[in-house]
């Protein structure tokens, strides 16, 4: 699977897993990630988000198709359908959040 590339995109790299991460966490709309990105300083359209989640939700139609949807609804966020980039940016956000909680 080729890495994504960031070449063509106007915001870092981190900005942009940072979003899609908040609307696949928190299953928010695309709405809802605009409105909280200002927060941070960040001025992004709802269409804008919506186009980073589906370059890396899904890599490929082909992917896709080899990977069909799980029967429930709601998608898992480890059934092999985000692309390894994300996967490892959540599990690390997991761990983060794991760490945190036990020095708590």
């Amino acid at each position: 699977m080729q890495p994504i590339s960031y070449a063509r995109d106007r915001f870092p790299s981190e900005v942009i897993r940072h979003a899609v991460w908040l609307y696949l966490r928190f299953t928010l709309s695309y709405c809802d990630v605009e409105e909280l990105l200002p927060e941070r300083g960040l001025d992004v359209s709802c269409e804008t988000v919506r186009c980073w989640v589906a370059k890396l939700a899904w890599p490929s139609r082909a992917t896709a198709s080899s990977h069909p949807m799980p029967s429930s609804t709601t998608p898992s966020l480890f059934n092999g359908s985000l692309h390894p980039a994300v996967l490892g940016h959540l599990r690390a956000a997991a761990a983060d959040a794991r760490t945190m909680a036990t020095a708590a």
